[in-house]
């Protein structure tokens, strides 16, 4: 058990990772959060709050960015800045969002194996998503100490089950009373379903629960032997909740697979079948 109120700073960079973070400084109600955009050019537009914000020693700092390469370079300037100008700042994971599905190249590689080395990250995550999704990846580990927990969750613990598979999908659901809870995480665990039939089995989750001081160990255990009864035995699921006074009841739920959603783009020649000599 915790306490959580660990304020968490996202660090953004890129396109949809920027306006994925946005969203969340939009909609987050639960506290302990703080966004910081990399600027498109340094010096005089490098924001002395963010850095102020970046060196408390009781925060914890996270990236995310797009798997781009211009992305990325940009988000390497901007720690070198750091640690030239302001001494450096601690960065625990790494969060790296596909919007589409390409081979990485060598060069993406590379630059990833540089980024987790000039930040000394504990962990780079990569999965592919769609754009609307990366709020609720990010979802995930920003609930992590933010209210009081059940069970001592950890970034890593997140970290180890949605590496997991490549491919994220997420669902949540806002109930009145407590006691729905565990009928709702049977509801999310539908809801994926049956976006990612073509999917395959998952190969991981993310269980998040909110709820006010009246969710009892009784319920946390219900909620975690359904989703125990929805999935494969052998499929690692992590489980944390986030409780404090003020939260509304709800489930988010967040699954990782092996395979895309991306879909063969089909000729429209194929999808009449119209023979070779006709067209």
């Amino acid at each position: 058990m915790n306490d959580g109120k660990l304020t968490k700073n996202f660090i953004a960079c890129g396109r949809n990772a920027e306006q994925a973070l946005t969203n969340m400084n939009n909609d987050w109600q639960y506290d302990f959060f703080e966004a910081i955009y990399v600027p498109h050019q340094l010096g005089l537009n490098v924001s002395q709050l963010d850095i102020d914000k970046l060196k408390r020693i009781e925060d914890v700092n996270l990236i995310v960015i797009d798997n781009e390469i211009d992305a990325i370079k940009r988000l390497m300037k901007y720690i070198d800045y750091l640690n030239k100008n302001h001494g450096g700042v601690e960065v625990i994971g790494i969060i790296i969002v596909d919007s589409v599905e390409l081979p990485l190249s060598d060069e993406l590689n590379n630059l990833h194996k540089e980024l987790k080395t000039i930040t000394s990250a504990a962990f780079l995550h990569v999965n592919q998503c769609q754009p609307k999704m990366i709020e609720s990846l990010i979802a995930m580990y920003n609930h992590v100490s933010c209210g009081f927990a059940i069970a001592c969750v950890e970034f890593s613990d997140i970290y180890s089950s949605l590496e997991a598979g490549y491919y994220f999908e997420a669902s949540k659901i806002t109930v009145t009373t407590v006691n729905e809870l565990p009928l709702a995480v049977f509801q999310v665990f539908v809801n994926i379903r049956n976006v990612s039939i073509e999917l395959g089995e998952a190969k991981g989750f993310s269980l998040v629960v909110t709820a006010k001081d009246d969710f009892s160990v009784d319920l946390f255990e219900a909620c975690s032997a359904m989703l125990k009864g929805c999935i494969n035995k052998d499929i690692d699921f992590v489980f944390n909740t986030n409780i404090q006074p003020s939260n509304e009841y709800s489930i988010h739920l967040g699954a990782v697979f092996n395979k895309s959603h991306n879909k063969k783009i089909m000729n429209k020649n194929e999808l009449l079948d119209i023979p070779k000599f006709l067209r």
